[in-house]
């Protein structure tokens, strides 16, 4: 079966939240597959919402418009985007959502000698672990 859609969806997992535009019904979502046009979400418990919701991701704390494209069992939505200003941010959410983990900060404790207020004390390394 041929792809339909005009650009690349994603794995991701990302939490987030579908709200009624009148704010009357809002429910917990995990977003699992975003694209530039659209994202499929899982909600924490059956919600029946209007065709037009706002879809609220907390990485980035961004705020989307979107429009019910489809549902199954009123736990699973398909959503298109309807603003085309968030393309740009759905692009960097996308981008980070994807990439690949940071390792840790870890801090080693060297010698430690007198040093000015508002500075690092000589001696703290911060590195990242490569594991």
């Amino acid at each position: 079966m041929q792809e339909k859609r005009s650009s690349p969806r994603h794995q991701v997992s990302i939490a987030g939240k579908l709200i009624a535009p009148d704010m009357s019904r809002c429910v917990d979502v995990e977003i699992k597959d975003l694209s530039e046009d659209g994202a499929f979400v899982a909600a924490s418990s059956t919600i029946e919402l209007p065709e037009r919701v706002y879809l609220w991701e907390a990485a980035k704390g961004t705020l989307f418009e979107c429009t019910i494209r489809w549902h199954k069992l009123g736990k699973f939505f398909g959503l298109r985007f309807a603003d085309s200003l968030g393309r740009e941010r759905r692009r960097a959410l996308i981008e980070a959502a994807t990439a690949p983990p940071r390792a840790p900060l870890v801090f080693k404790a060297g010698a430690r000698k007198a040093h000015r207020p508002g500075r690092r004390p000589p001696g703290i390394v911060l590195e990242r672990t490569v594991g």
